[in-house]
């Protein structure tokens, strides 16, 4: 009897290690003392359903940072869905003009920026990728840190 329990208490830890609860999920990104995030509201979402996004630019330096650019924007979130031969990018900036509140960026040390995107997942793939991109004008190149959400169900073996 003591052997049957020990084994039905070993299957149900498991089974429940291998169930995974959706999760906001973010990831950072370090350049020149400024770091840059991306968030999501949820690792897995259902077709349908919508996934809130956020990019965050912070000043963890002592001193007043400006960035210019003069054809892009400085800060934007990225979303990729589709499939390989054929991704979908939606870009934060799609639509809008590139005028000074797009292309220019001045922070102060603390202060941060942050940039908002819902989005609605459709039934085209497995996973959705998201990142946020910020370009510098120094001498590095774009720092892009990114995410995956899993549409409909989470793989086989991923990890929580």
């Amino acid at each position: 009897m003591r052997w049957y329990l020990t084994f039905a208490l070993s299957i149900l830890a498991i089974s429940l290690l291998a169930c995974r609860v959706p999760k906001p999920v973010s990831s950072t990104g370090i350049i020149d003392e400024k770091v840059i995030e991306i968030w999501a509201s949820t690792d897995l979402i259902q077709p349908g359903q919508t996934v809130k996004l956020r990019a965050t630019l912070t000043n963890h330096s002592g001193k007043s940072q400006i960035i210019e650019l003069k054809d892009r924007p400085v800060l934007d979130l990225v979303v990729v869905a589709g499939t390989a031969e054929q991704p979908t990018r939606i870009r934060w900036s799609d639509g809008k003009p590139l005028t000074a509140d797009l292309t220019r960026l001045a922070l102060q040390p603390g202060e941060s920026k942050s940039i908002e995107l819902s989005y609605v997942v459709q039934g085209c793939c497995n996973s959705v990728q998201a990142y946020a991109e910020f370009v510098d004008t120094g001498p590095f190149p774009p720092i892009r840190p990114g995410i995956v959400i899993f549409v409909g169900s989470y793989p086989h073996g991923a990890l929580p």
